[in-house]
């Protein structure tokens, strides 16, 4: 997250920082009338993917609920072999929704929050 925030108070350029100046700004009013506001309209977008990311990729989640689920989804599929040879798809789906419930509202939060300060 570090380098997300610094690599958006990177990308304010310089003549925004010298307009303010000039404007009689001085440093802390610089950053919480002209900078941060920016800062933070850049950081939106990559900060919603690491969290996304960070979701799919725990260890812990990774570790637990993904095998545990999977293996779930095989000791039924192997099980109900005979019975229900195509199973396996919507046992799969099943977990693919249950991801997807987890991540879409999120992503919905950044395209509102995108929308909303992208006037």
């Amino acid at each position: 997250m570090g380098d997300l925030v610094r690599g958006a108070l990177q990308s304010i350029p310089k003549h925004q920082y010298e307009s303010a100046y000039s404007l009689g700004l001085n440093r802390s009013q610089t950053y919480f009338s002209i900078v941060i506001p920016q800062t933070i309209r850049r950081l939106l977008p990559l900060s919603i993917n690491l969290v996304t990311r960070m979701i799919k990729t725990t260890p812990l989640i990774v570790m637990i609920e993904v095998v545990e689920a999977t293996k779930v989804a095989r000791q039924i599929i192997d099980a109900n072999r005979v019975a229900s040879p195509n199973a396996a798809f919507g046992l799969f789906f099943v977990i693919f929704v249950l991801y997807f419930a987890v991540c879409w509202p999120i992503s919905l939060l950044a395209s509102h929050l995108e929308k909303k300060w992208s006037n």
